[in-house]
């Protein structure tokens, strides 16, 4: 693991899931959960304890090892998770990206529904299907890969919650990319307070305002400038804006006219819905379904207009890790067990996720400037054969080992890269694209 196995030790008995000597150590439960190729729905505690005897050449009982999963068990995985977490990515970025920025910082959040049983531990949203429901919130630094927070709760914590909550990890400088969910006027507002950065949408019922000739304010007519931008076929335009009844927010508005084609299909969509609920769509409503409206504090010598939508479309990376998992790990994949059985199961597989995502970032490092990129959906999946492979001969030399590791990455180069599609371009030839020089 990203840990030395005394390391681990250490943290099984300060979490006091090891007191005294057992055949159940810290490194043999954590490597049993961490490393498990099933998951929780087709899992048994005994295949857990078959398992246990493949890796320890020791036996254990089921009702002993049903035991083991309570307080302590959880509280150990929560502790590998923490120091994992805050384990420094010892590399130097992998793209040289926003120099003026430290960190570019992406955040968004998965859920999936649970057994009803945990309703209680994990609320749902309420709904008849939907009454137990855990979130994962997920942010990482684009420049290092550098996992910055990876944390689980009930679906009823929303976004905005979060980022409140988090306001005191963001340091000066920072860039933060974030979905509608996470934004609020006042939170952008800390924001600029901490000398940091926003790049963002603007939600439909946020007003904005423009100075006219006269330094007087009114509000923006994107019914006209939709016009002229089609008209004239202006690709992107920018203006220094107010947001807010009250105005209290000064920033620019970059905005993006759509193809035509993308227009229309999300103008019959937007229809539809109005329709559903009874009402009309006004123009103002009509010409930002035809828009992409952004939202930043960075100054067009650090951002030009031209390179924001581009920039933003990073976020929807993120989407590709909430892929790995689900598809798989299959993280979402839970039957009825008891709390602390899911819940070291929830961390274990996390655990393996960011191990896989520590090498997923060291590996594409290597071949940085290459003009090659690496499929990460691939290469977990390559990756977690691997995994199996070595627990199940934990044995092997050293060298052995090594040899299993060149092999498993010859194979990520020869058949774990992304292969080039229409309309699907990584973050990589997004970024190069931006920064060609």
């Amino acid at each position: 693991m990203l840990l030395e196995t005394q390391f681990i030790e250490s943290l099984a008995r300060q979490s006091k899931f090891v007191q005294r000597h057992s055949k159940l150590t810290g490194g043999h439960f954590s490597t049993m959960m961490v490393f498990h190729n099933g998951n929780l729905s087709d899992t048994s505690l005994l295949g857990h304890c078959e398992e246990f005897m493949d890796i320890s050449n020791e036996s254990i009982k089921k009702q002993s090892l049903h035991e083991r999963f309570n307080e302590r068990a959880v509280q150990f995985f929560k502790l590998l998770l923490e120091n994992v977490i805050s384990k420094k990515i010892d590399q130097i970025g992998v793209w040289d990206l926003l120099p003026n920025q430290k960190r570019v910082l992406i955040k968004d959040s998965t859920s999936f529904q649970l057994p009803e049983h945990l309703k209680d531990i994990y609320p749902g949203s309420g709904g008849a299907t939907s009454k137990s429901c855990v979130k994962i919130q997920f942010e990482y630094d684009l420049k290092t890969g550098e996992v910055t927070e990876l944390s689980i709760g009930g679906f009823t914590t929303t976004d905005l919650t979060n980022s409140y909550d988090t306001i005191g990890l963001i340091n000066d400088s920072d860039l933060l990319i974030r979905d509608l969910g996470y934004i609020s006027l006042d939170f952008l507002e800390m924001i600029q307070k901490k000398s940091a950065f926003f790049l963002n949408r603007i939600k439909s019922n946020v007003s904005v305002w423009v100075k006219d000739e006269t330094g007087l304010f009114e509000p923006i007519d994107l019914v006209k400038i939709e016009k002229r931008m089609r008209k004239y076929e202006i690709p992107h335009q920018e203006f220094d804006v107010y947001l807010g009844a009250k105005k209290q927010l000064e920033c620019r508005l970059v905005i993006e006219c759509l193809p035509p084609e993308v227009r229309e299909k999300k103008l019959r969509r937007a229809h539809r819905e109005a329709r559903r609920e009874g009402r009309t769509l006004g123009q103002d409503t009509i010409s930002r379904v035809g828009l992409n409206l952004f939202v930043t504090n960075m100054s067009c010598e650090d951002l030009p207009l031209e390179h924001v939508w581009p920039l933003y479309r990073l976020r929807w990376q993120i989407e590709l890790v909430f892929k790995v998992f689900k598809s798989v790990v299959g993280i979402n994949k839970i039957k009825k067990v008891k709390q602390h059985r899911f819940e070291c199961y929830l961390y274990g597989k996390l655990l393996w996720a960011l191990l896989g995502w520590d090498v997923y970032w060291k590996v594409a490092q290597s071949i940085s400037g290459e003009g090659k990129v690496i499929s990460i959906n691939k290469m977990m999946k390559s990756f977690r054969r691997f995994c199996s492979r070595i627990r199940l001969n934990n044995k092997d030399a050293m060298m052995q080992i090594t040899d299993r590791l060149e092999g498993f990455i010859k194979n990520v180069f020869d058949n774990c890269m992304l292969e080039k599609r229409k309309r699907n371009v990584s973050s990589k030839i997004i970024i190069e694209q931006i920064y060609k020089i």
